[in-house]
């Protein structure tokens, strides 16, 4: 991912010079909006220097800085030391909302990654607004590995489909990750997708990145959406405690 960065970096494209100018604002806060026809999941979130912070909406927190990860849950900070939680994180198929959290990129990053992936883009003729000020955005396509990974995403995010006899019991303890019902995988192909990036018109700082993918999903036709947009360029401060810096190991 950093080696992405720097080769965009030293690109002479407007996305490229966009991605200079976040690299450059050290902060920013952001949110992340999923969805999955009418399943949707908003990601509320921040990155201040190597810090970043997510959570979900009236739900958990995360807090990660390098390979390290806190998450709040029930008012308690702990790590997560489970094989299953791991594996399900690895393979970006979350089962419950610390999964989902321990996915979450830093919107730079997934930025640079789509712009690197994306060949094909082409200015639209027309300001979009984003944060209620003008923004210039560019369209491309999403090439098919990056689409089809968005889609499993996309259905790992859905409720589990219970496939034993038993009927499904409560929501799992978040803390014991192993605990989930058995579930079916479903057949995901045939994914594709459009992807908008677009940056302030003012300074050329990005703003949102959305992505729009389909895919057949055990035969039916499935829309999956994905949109970040960035806030407080440059300003966000971040609310977390002494304590979970230090054990970061942030100094």
């Amino acid at each position: 991912m950093l080696l992405a960065l720097l080769l965009l970096l030293q690109d002479a494209t407007p996305q490229a010079d966009a991605l200079k100018k976040l690299s450059e604002a050290k902060s920013y806060s952001f949110v992340l909006d999923t969805a999955v026809e009418k399943n949707r999941q908003v990601i509320l979130g921040g990155v201040e220097k190597a810090l970043l912070v997510a959570e979900i909406e009236k739900g958990a927190r995360m807090a990660r800085h390098g390979p390290r990860a806190l998450f709040l849950s029930d008012s308690v900070w702990r790590t997560i030391s489970d094989a299953a939680f791991e594996r399900r994180v690895r393979h970006q198929e979350p089962t419950n909302d610390l999964e989902r959290l321990a996915i979450v990129r830093a919107p730079h990053e997934e930025f640079a990654a789509a712009v690197a992936a994306v060949k094909d883009f082409k200015e639209q003729r027309y300001f979009e607004e984003v944060n209620g000020t003008d923004c210039v955005a560019w369209s491309g396509t999403v090439p098919a590995d990056i689409a089809l990974a968005l889609a499993k995403a996309g259905v790992a995010s859905d409720p589990p489909r219970v496939t034993s006899t038993e009927a499904p019991g409560a929501t799992p303890d978040p803390w014991k990750a192993a605990e989930v019902p058995k579930t079916s995988t479903p057949d995901v192909k045939d994914a594709k997708g459009k992807l908008k990036f677009c940056v302030r018109d003012s300074d050329g700082v990005p703003m949102r990145l959305a992505y729009v993918i389909t895919a057949r999903v055990d035969r039916v036709t499935r829309t999956f959406t994905r949109v970040v947009t960035l806030a407080e360029i440059g300003t966000a401060k971040l609310d977390v405690p002494d304590e979970v810096k230090k054990r970061l190991g942030i100094k």
